[in-house]
């Protein structure tokens, strides 16, 4: 006789439609705030913020590093993170089952601001974070912080802020 599971199981498989399982593990990603929309700032491109005028600190940014672009995010989440040294992080948008790894820095300007985070794009956080409607953060596998976005960047305008390598021979420091 067969278990009642493995009998759904084989209707599932011969239906056509596959299963999906959820582990039980699975964090719950905190809640989050209503959305403000990316929007470009500023005449030198390259530059977004998360503002809304009713606030008083922006949500985060998106500009332009010294060579890859910089991702930010403000929020109480990141108050108690210590700003010397760097923090070993995952991000997704989404699907947990999909991070990626990044190092970020940390500040709360003293106290005297919320927390907020930053880290460089490479090539594939650019295609993750490009377009993306809501971002995650986790810290030694668990979700610290999770944020509906709008009108976020794409990965071709991402990928566009992308400063090219300094010559030897260039003016800058």
């Amino acid at each position: 006789m067969l278990s009642p599971l493995l009998l759904l199981l084989a209707g599932l498989l011969t239906s056509g439609v596959a299963p999906t399982m959820r582990s039980a593990a699975s964090p719950a990603f905190p809640a989050a705030r209503s959305p403000v929309p990316y929007a470009e700032e500023g005449d030198v491109g390259c530059y977004w913020t998360m503002h809304d005028p009713k606030e008083k600190w922006i949500r985060g940014g998106i500009g332009r590093g010294d060579h890859e672009p910089v991702f930010d995010l403000v929020d109480n989440a990141f108050f108690s993170w210590s700003d010397s040294g760097r923090h070993a992080i995952e991000v997704s948008t989404g699907d947990p089952g999909r991070r990626l790894p990044a190092s970020a820095w940390a500040s709360n300007a003293g106290g005297a601001a919320p927390g907020g985070i930053g880290f460089y794009m490479n090539a594939d956080m650019r295609k993750l974070i490009g377009g993306a409607t809501s971002v995650q953060i986790w810290k030694d596998g668990k979700p610290v912080f999770n944020a509906v976005l709008a009108k976020t960047p794409t990965a071709a305008e991402l990928d566009a802020c992308v400063m090219p390598p300094k010559s030897d021979d260039s003016d800058e420091e």
